[in-house]
């Protein structure tokens, strides 16, 4: 029984939906990785990927680049 961690993928999208950015990390669970996730977003449209699962998905807001 150990704490294995599990891999993440952050894409960053511009406004046409596109991958502008993506930054691979890992964390011990999704909630984990959501918290870290949203440290990074500066208020950019992100998605959230583990593998091919998509674990959560942001808006861009009001002082998105």
């Amino acid at each position: 029984m150990g704490s294995q961690q599990q891999q993440y993928r952050l894409y960053f999208l511009g406004g046409d939906g596109h991958i502008t950015l993506s930054h691979e990390f890992e964390a011990a669970d999704d909630a984990a990785a959501i918290r870290v996730a949203t440290a990074w977003l500066e208020g950019r449209r992100a998605e959230l990927w583990s593998g091919r699962r998509k674990v959560h998905s942001w808006e861009a807001g009001p002082n998105s680049r």
